[in-house]
């Protein structure tokens, strides 16, 4: 009977993987790309974000049926309500998991590290929470509960706060820090990698599990601010401290296949890859006479700011910590204000506008007149002229409109006074990279399978494969 080892990347797309290897002579990856069963990019779902594509994957279902499509609730967000989509705490949600129907079935599982799902609810194994889009670390993240101070003296505590506190850190450093900022921030996420890989393997070792899950973030995390593709063997340098330490998760993973009785998968839940163009969808809508602003950006304000940005890069090479903190700590909250959508929804009319977009990472449009969709997807087509996917939902709990981008391209939510909504990245001057649908889709074993392998199109479609390896329904 074979068992099951999933290794999760939050967005590393397999091209990057490859390249990666290559450059840096990574040797566990090589020896796991040349000599897999199967190595593919496989589709991600609709919307490529984390939250919908982390449950699709675990749960085998489409996002029109377990109801995420964000992290936020975007039914109430269509009304310009923040709060958590509910579903993502739902007991109905965690029934329909892999590692709940394995666990109803007999069968030993161990998951550390997955995004999205909280509270930790009852499996026959090892649950611990991830630090991505889970709200806090308490004992609620861990079942048993038994293990939690367990977990938290190996630093799982101290690890998630700080990774949360890194989202905002990772965009400064990248955009104001120096090489070596940079290289420290590189180091930092792999340091808080390396703990919860180390709480993977106390577990793992102690005990025998059917199925056994792994997910990394931090690439994610720097993919987003750090992957330059145009320069691609000073970006994988940069990284390489984060791409070693996978080497070396690959190569623990590969030790238990020796035999034949484990199957490795890798995967991710989502691509990124590097942009060149933003759609700033509020603007196009504004500028056509569907979204009402109470306030726009000037392209004059815009100019200011990078040269702002540009200013504070070279006294933030000068060593005088003291000023180098304070404009860190004021960026820092500017960011994190900017992060929330309280400035989007502010900056926009909703009760008087017939379509708008308040949330990047769903890639979608709220429309308020059904009459107006064919109109807008017409337009829509016409004006992004195959540099997005255009898809329409009937789905209450989704946007009316998904842009899903091409390689190269982006949506921003930004409103700004220019009459050409697609315009060059650096003009926004934050992210260099963003999802894409291309998810990575590796299978390995050091032995042959004695099963026929279901075909594999889909992130959606490993839970179905992995149910087939360990004989489950």
């Amino acid at each position: 009977m074979h068992r099951v080892i999933i290794l999760g990347i939050d967005g590393l797309s397999l091209s990057v993987l490859e390249k990666a290897s290559s450059i840096l002579k990574l040797n566990n990856i090589e020896e796991v790309l040349n000599k897999s069963i199967i190595k593919r990019s496989i589709n991600s779902v609709i919307p490529p974000s984390s939250a919908p594509a982390w449950v699709s994957m675990f749960t085998g279902l489409e996002p029109h049926q377990h109801k995420v499509y964000d992290f936020f609730d975007l039914k109430a967000l269509r009304e310009g309500i923040i709060r958590l989509n509910p579903y993502l705490s739902s007991k109905e949600l965690w029934q329909k998991t892999i590692w709940n129907r394995l666990s109803r079935q007999g069968k030993r599982v161990l998951v550390v590290g997955v995004p999205v799902f909280y509270p930790a609810r009852e499996v026959n194994g090892v649950y611990i929470c991830g630090e991505l889009l889970i709200p806090k670390f308490d004992r609620s993240a861990v079942y048993p509960r038994r293990y939690y101070i367990d977990v938290v003296s190996m630093g799982m505590k101290v690890m998630f706060k700080e990774m949360h506190d890194m989202l905002t850190r990772v965009l400064l450093i990248s955009s104001l820090g120096s090489q070596s900022d940079k290289e420290a921030l590189v180091h930092e996420f792999t340091n808080h990698e390396m703990t919860k890989f180390k709480v993977f393997k106390e577990f793992f070792e102690k005990s025998e599990y059917d199925l056994s899950i792994f997910v990394s973030t931090a690439y994610d995390y720097l993919a987003h601010y750090m992957l330059d593709e145009f320069k691609i063997k000073k970006t994988i340098n940069l990284l390489r401290e984060y791409l070693e330490f996978i080497d070396e998760v690959f190569n623990y993973m590969i030790s238990y296949t020796s035999d034949g009785k484990y199957v490795f998968i890798i995967t991710s839940d989502h691509g990124i890859h590097t942009i060149r163009k933003v759609f700033l969808v509020n603007t196009w809508l504004k500028n056509i006479g569907l979204l009402k602003p109470n306030k726009t950006i000037s392209y004059k304000y815009i100019l200011i700011k990078n040269l702002g940005m540009h200013v504070a890069r070279l006294i933030l090479r000068l060593p005088i910590r003291i000023i180098r903190n304070e404009i860190y700590t004021r960026i820092e909250k500017k960011v994190r204000d900017a992060m929330k959508l309280r400035g989007v929804i502010e900056d926009i009319n909703i009760y008087s506008s017939k379509a708008y977009a308040l949330s990047y990472s769903s890639f979608g449009i709220f429309v308020k007149e059904n009459e107006i969709n064919d109109y807008l997807e017409l337009m829509l087509k016409k004006f992004l002229n195959e540099k997005f996917k255009i898809i329409t939902s009937n789905d209450p709990q989704a946007p009316d409109i998904f842009l899903i981008p091409y390689e190269g391209y982006t949506v921003s939510t930004k409103l700004l006074n220019l009459r050409n909504a697609i315009v060059n990245r650096k003009l926004l001057g934050t992210k260099i990279a963003d999802h894409t649908m291309d998810s990575t889709f590796i299978l390995y074993n050091n032995g042959s399978l004695s099963l026929e392998i279901p075909e594999v199109k889909s992130i959606i479609d490993i839970a179905n494969l992995v149910y087939r390896i360990l004989r489950c329904s």
